[in-house]
């Protein structure tokens, strides 16, 4: 079951929480589709976070 989801900073990556997982979508062109799951963590994952990095 999904949790939390994130954007990041143009909102073509979602990443979402399911479980003990955290699945990576690709939003293009009004389409939502999965490129990855990452797992592997020991716990179900309930926090989740974009970080932005500016240049300057």
């Amino acid at each position: 079951m999904l949790e939390k989801i994130t954007f990041n900073k143009d909102k073509s990556i979602v990443l979402a929480t399911c479980d003990k997982n955290i699945k990576v979508f690709e939003f293009k062109q009004v389409q939502l589709r999965q490129t990855q799951i990452l797992s592997g963590h020991k716990n179900n994952v309930e926090e989740i976070y974009s970080i932005y990095i500016c240049k300057s």
